[in-house]
């Protein structure tokens, strides 16, 4: 997608009427994980509230480790946004926190206060 474009969908989506703003989930993972490891993780945390409709758009974002993902989701949580938390039970992980799901909305106020600092995820 091009920037100009990106501008054009922003741009639509802050004009639109909340109900009618398309559906945006935000993953957040550790960048501290195994890449593939990383992406069976941001899965779960996809699939952890069923089936996107069409058009959903879906935010990776990555911070460093356990510890900013677990003080991260009580922030969320504070905030009144849903999470779901993804912990792995196998070693060497042993029920780790390797990332949080957030409900899927039309309205990413709530969301984006808490997370418009964490980069996307590379």
């Amino acid at each position: 997608m091009t920037a100009l474009r990106a501008v054009y969908i922003l741009r639509a989506c802050v004009t639109l009427p909340i109900s009618t703003r398309p559906v945006t989930q935000y993953i957040i993972t550790r960048a501290d994980l195994p890449r593939g490891f990383q992406a069976a993780q941001v899965a779960h945390a996809a699939g952890s509230y069923g089936k996107h409709p069409e058009g959903t758009f879906v935010v990776v974002l990555g911070v460093e480790g356990r510890d900013a993902l677990e003080a991260l989701g009580n922030e969320l949580e504070r905030s009144g946004v849903g999470i779901t938390r993804v912990r792995e039970p196998d070693a060497p992980w042993n029920g780790q926190l390797t990332a949080i799901g957030c409900e899927l909305v039309n309205d990413r106020t709530a969301v984006r206060k808490v997370v418009s600092q964490i980069p996307l995820l590379r």
